[in-house]
């Protein structure tokens, strides 16, 4: 089958992650953009707004998939370009991992855990960046190499420069 549509490419973390988490999911959607690549978050802050930030500020495409069902209960983070409201509070999680082609995973908790199951379970790329990430899932040392990584498996090519 051909692809009619950019790689999409999920950064999942927490929403309450600590500051060095923050600057790896920045630096994970700089290098989404780097490839022309979509991002896709949860659409809030945290995690979800680092990575927006990075992939927004390098001239990338942003995809929010919101909590709520509207901008007034759930609104979405200044770096989103699109923001699917879903109505669907934490359900949301299997949207997000259905809704990309990869994902990249940031230590987070409970949540970062079931979209990193949902994505194995549809048979979606996951890289957790660093090793605490659940036992047999892919990891990577750096952002960039785990998105390069999920990038790469999408593609089945080599990664551009």
């Amino acid at each position: 089958m051909s692809r009619t549509h950019r790689i999409v490419i999920g950064v999942m973390g927490a929403d309450d992650a600590p500051r060095d988490v923050l600057a790896l999911a920045e630096r994970a959607g700089k290098r989404i953009a780097h490839h022309r690549a979509v991002l896709l978050t949860g659409g809030r802050g945290g995690v979800m707004r680092a990575a927006a930030k990075g992939a927004a500020t390098n001239g990338g495409m942003v995809i929010g998939v919101m909590p709520g069902r509207d901008a007034e209960e759930s609104p979405p983070n200044d770096h989103v370009h699109i923001a699917l409201f879903t109505g669907l509070g934490e359900g949301r999680n299997y949207v997000n991992a259905c809704s990309c082609d990869a994902m990249v995973a940031l230590p987070g908790s409970w949540g970062t855990l079931s979209e990193i199951a949902f994505g194995m379970k549809l048979g979606r790329p996951v890289v957790v960046v660093g090793d605490g990430g659940p036992t047999g899932v892919p990891s990577a040392a750096t952002p960039e190499e785990a998105v390069d990584q999920a990038y790469r498996t999408v593609r089945g090519t080599p990664v551009p420069d």
